[in-house]
Formats: C-alpha cells, structure tokens, sequence
C-alpha cells in the first residue's frame, strides 16, 4: 500500500517541482511542451476519422466499457506508429528497413493498462480492419512483435489531438511522466530541451529559399540522389525533394519539440528536431543571431571501429588511404583522386552496418582485409555470434558514451552545444575550447581520430 501511495505521490508532483529537481529551467516554454506532452498526442491525419468510421457498430467493450474511451486507448496506441516514416527518413538504408517497429508487450501494457490483455484486442482489431499489419513475429530474448501502419498513414502529416476520456488521460500522463524523467536524467536529451530556449530556426520561408537555392546547384544527399523541386512531375527514386524536405522540417518544428532516446540496438543515441533536420536547412540556425559551426571527427565510422574491434594504430584510418586503395584497380583507374575519395567515404558510411554478405560485395572488402585484418575477423566474428546489428549497436553506444562527456563538460562551462549524433555545432567563439574538449574525450577513450 504504501508503495501505491508514494508512486501516486511522485505522479502528482508539480512538474515545475521536477524541473527544479533536475535542475532545469521551468520557463513558461518548457513548461508548455511538457504540459502539452501530457494531455495530446501525435497521430497522422485522418487516422482518427477513418478509426471511428471504420469501427462504428464494432463493439469496443472489451477494452472499455464507456466507448470514448476505448477510442482514445486505440489512439494511444497507435501514436507509437506516428514518427515512424521521420526516424525512417534518418536511418533508412539499402539494407535496413524501418516501416516496421517492434512493440513491446510491457510498454503497451504500460501506455493502456492490462485490463483483459487490452493491448492484444486492440492490436487483433487494427490488423483485422488492415490500419496496421503484422511482421515477425517474437522470440525470446531477441525481440518483440514488430508491427506496420498502412500506408495510408505513413506519412509526414501529423495531427495534434487532445485526449478528454479520464482514464486514458491518466493513463498517458503517468506513462509520458516516466519518459520525461527519462529525458531529464540524460545529460544529451536534458541538453536539448534547454536548446529550445536559445536556439532559432529558420522560417518555413527561409526553409524553402535555401532548399530552392541547393535544388539549382544539384545538391546531392549522402545517398547520391540528387534534390529537385517535384512541382507536378512524377516521382523517380534517384531524387529527392524540395516539398518533402520542408514539410519534414515543418512537422519537426510543429510537432518534435520533445527529445526521443532511441533504444539499446541504436546505442540509446538521442533523436531531436536539431539532429533529423534536414543538413541543408540545419546550417540555417543560429544562437545569438549568429550562425553555428559544425565540429566533428574525420573519417568516424572506420576509427570507432577500430577503437573496438582492431588494434591500436599509429595513424588514424581515413578515406584518403582507402582512396589510395581503390586507385590501384582497373575498374577505378580513370576516376580522379578526388572522386575515389567520395566512393570511399560514402562507402565506409555503411561498411560496419551491412550483413556479412554484402560487406564482401563492397569495393572495401579487400583493402580491410589486406591493411586491417584483425578489424575485419572480428567484426565478422561478432556479426557471426550476434547477428550483424551487433556491430553497429556497440559502436553507437560508444559513441553515445563519448558525445554525452562532450556535451556535459560544454554544458559545465556554459557552451550551447546542438548535438548532431556524432557531430557538434556551437557558436564559432568557443571552437578552440570545444575542439579541446574533444581531443581530451577521445584521448581518455584511446580513440585514434582527427577532429575537423
């Protein structure tokens, strides 16, 4: 019992209280977000009308007796399904598909309670009405059921809805109350919200003239596909868009102002709106009216590898010595040198993510196995024992570990540091102290790499 009582106790604590607990500014802003937070949630557009239109005369009592209710414990749930296309937009690639999420059977219950196995009916009746399909399927300690929106709803349109039923508003308020603790226990998370009060993006229209402006100059992605304003032709998949690249910016700004700690299997990296914003439209936001200045480390993916897997080198790996590599060959032998470096920094991009099988097919193979053969039988010895996620997994939670240090000693000494996965922006008064801060992180990890 009183463990119920302390629990109901911490559930209803001021939030202005926690902020001050975790140390945090409560400003009216934040104190919005997080307010918000609790009563709303985030769904793609029309799912709501198409939810109640589809099941009128489907009786819901067997996951509530009042019916609203039950409507809005649906909607809870299927909100896990919301941001699923933004993350994806981030870490697709040709070998990892996102559509599908795993849901955990302990967070669902969590999110809508366990009533009757709630969470099975409501998910038997969204598969059954095709809003959502089933995937894999679960198995013990490696994952859970995974699960996919319908088209229809994969989409970067969002809706803001208010939850009104009792129970499902306190349902998600105390599930949310968790998540946000979460946060402020996170030094990169608990860094970001803060962000939200010095940070300024661009406007929707200073969005779209700087994505006009790289569409003219044939700015490709890191993928190689090229951006082009769509206007009324046909889609093609060797380009991306203008119209897509700003209405993810918008969503982000309208509806990601909360930071999301991805989970274990990508190293519990932190998701934002600074970090899933679109590169080009990013170098538009400023501190203090000023541009800011990305600080990164050379040739990352090889030497965090390495750091993990290889043995130490005098040198640290780049792209330039890959280049170097791949020149000796027939089949690149008429490319510059310039280009050589560009197939080898796109490659080694995705090198450590790929299957066994298609790391061999890579133009790379062969220079790791040559120059860095420890690296490589233990990377596939890894992927081998584990699964070929194992490798990615550790090197994101090492560089999660690194980029939290960083973080937490410019928040020390007062620097606004925007966190972009491995990469830092600041303003361009503190670099010197920043790249210090870096060099003296890398070091205690025995991290071999540049910082640029």
């Amino acid at each position: 019992m009183l463990r119920i009582n302390l629990n109901l106790f911490q559930f209803m604590i001021n939030l202005k209280e926690i902020l001050k607990q975790y140390d945090l500014e409560h400003t009216g802003e934040i104190l919005s977000i997080l307010e918000e937070s609790e009563a709303c949630l985030r769904l793609p557009v029309k799912i709501i009308t198409d939810v109640r239109q589809i099941l009128i005369g489907v009786d819901l009592t067997l996951i509530h007796n009042d019916r609203d209710t039950a409507l809005e414990l649906i909607y809870i749930l299927l909100s896990n399904f919301t941001f699923v296309k933004v993350k994806q937009s981030y870490y697709n690639s040709n070998y990892t598909y996102n559509d599908y999420i795993n849901l955990s059977s302990e967070i669902l219950k969590s999110q809508i309670g366990t009533y009757k196995s709630r969470y099975k009916k409501i998910l038997n009746l969204l598969i059954r009405y095709l809003i959502i399909e089933e995937g894999t399927g679960y198995k013990v300690g490696v994952k859970c059921n995974s699960y996919k929106i319908s088209n229809k709803y994969f989409t970067f349109k969002i809706k803001k809805y208010v939850l009104k039923t009792s129970y499902a508003l306190k349902m998600h308020k105390q599930n949310r109350r968790k998540f946000n603790k979460k946060i402020f226990e996170n030094v990169i998370a608990k860094s970001e919200i803060l962000n939200n009060l010095y940070v300024k993006m661009p406007s929707k229209n200073e969005a779209l003239q700087e994505l006009k402006k790289y569409s003219k100059k044939k700015w490709t992605n890191k993928k190689g596909k090229q951006l082009k304003i769509l206007g009324k032709k046909k889609r093609e998949d060797k380009f991306v868009y203008v119209e897509d690249y700003l209405e993810l910016y918008m969503l982000l700004q309208s509806h990601f102002k909360l930071p999301v700690i991805l989970g274990e299997n990508a190293g519990y990296r932190v998701m934002t709106k600074f970090n899933t914003c679109p590169r080009i439209i990013r170098k538009l936001i400023k501190v203090n009216g000023k541009h800011l200045i990305g600080l990164d480390f050379s040739c990352f993916q090889p030497n965090l590898a390495n750091r993990i897997y290889g043995e130490p080198l005098k040198d640290p790996l780049s792209h330039q010595k890959a280049a170097q590599y791949l020149s000796k060959f027939d089949k690149y032998k008429d490319l510059s040198f310039e280009v050589l470096v560009g197939i080898a920094k796109k490659e080694n991009l995705s090198f450590f993510n790929k299957k066994i099988r298609y790391m061999r097919y890579s133009s790379l193979f062969k220079f790791y196995e040559k120059n860095h053969p420890t690296l490589l039988h233990n990377i596939i010895n890894d992927k081998e024992l584990n699964g070929y996620k194992s490798v990615t997994k550790n090197m994101f939670k090492t560089e999660v570990k690194m980029m939290t240090e960083i973080v937490k000693r410019c928040m020390e000494i007062g620097i606004i540091a925007v966190y972009i996965y491995d990469e830092i922006m600041i303003e361009e008064n503190f670099v010197h102290d920043v790249k210090k801060i870096m060099e003296k992180v890398c070091e205690e990890q025995n991290l071999n790499v540049e910082i640029k």
